[in-house]
């Protein structure tokens, strides 16, 4: 039996991936999580800070998901290095110390927001372009996994998971934010589900970046290297929908990243 721990456990992610994989009998599904929660299974941790009180939970553990983080895409350098940086370097080094095999990063594609005005494919090997310091620290994370693969007997899978909203049941539409470039990186909550069981158990040897959102018509980001390196194959697709509301935050949108960019910042572009 395989053991496997899900950092951020309680969070809107890490319950869904949690309550999943637990219900596979061969695994040992734990839990690592700030917040207290009534399953024995989920350790309370501040990973922020190194401490064997935590780390321990990885003794003996195969598969880490590294799910705990500042979720909100506009948070500050305050809190965007602890919780993303530190604790993801924590994470790591109590992995490494405990001898797990692999480990799954959730990165994010904020890592390459500034590509959403710009006619690109969106490939793992693109070159990062963050917009913010939450897609920066992301980027520090996908590097410090491919550290991690180079210096340790650790595999390593950087995984830009799309938008799997915790609103409207996760069902797509003009409702979320950001225009056609948000709507065409949701991800369903089935195809989240495959694109992390295949990050923890497919055949991969050091450090892949891979794309994971739903089969969305018309999208940029390329969908074939993540089938290549992990065999995701997303069952579900939507298709932008844009109302001229929507379309005309877009213009503002654009003008705030492609024309004026300290306009943007003042007017809280990523919203758009």
């Amino acid at each position: 039996m395989k053991k496997i721990v899900i950092t951020g456990a309680t969070g809107h992610l890490g319950k869904k991936i949690f309550d999943y994989l637990d219900k596979r009998d061969d695994l040992d599904v734990w839990g690592l999580d700030i917040r207290p929660d009534t399953n024995e299974k989920i350790i309370i941790g501040d990973i922020t800070r190194y401490e064997e009180s935590w780390a321990s939970v990885f003794e003996d553990c195969y598969g880490v998901i590294h799910l705990a983080a500042d979720r909100d895409n506009q948070c500050g350098w305050e809190s965007a290095v602890p919780n993303n940086i530190d604790a993801t370097n924590n994470v790591f080094h109590a992995a490494a110390k405990h001898g797990v095999k692999r480990f799954v990063f959730a990165s994010s594609n904020w890592v390459v927001g500034g590509y959403r005005f710009v006619d690109s494919k969106l490939t793992p090997d693109i070159t990062p372009n963050p917009i913010n310091p939450y897609g920066v620290t992301k980027l520090v994370g996908e590097r410090t996994g491919k550290y991690f693969s180079e210096q340790y007997d650790m595999d390593v899978v950087s995984a830009r998971i799309g938008w799997t909203q915790w609103t409207h049941n996760n069902q797509p539409g003009a409702h979320m934010e950001m225009g056609r470039w948000g709507q065409l990186m949701w991800l369903s909550d089935r195809d989240y589900l495959h694109g992390m069981e295949q990050s923890l158990f497919a055949d991969i040897s050091g450090h892949v970046v891979v794309n994971l959102m739903s089969n969305n018509k018309g999208m940029k980001w390329c969908l074939q290297a993540s089938k290549n390196s992990i065999g995701y194959q997303p069952q579900d697709s939507a298709i932008a929908e844009l109302p001229l509301p929507v379309r005309i935050k877009e213009v503002f949108a654009w003008l705030g990243q492609r024309v004026f960019p300290s306009l943007g910042k003042k007017i809280g572009n990523p919203s758009f």
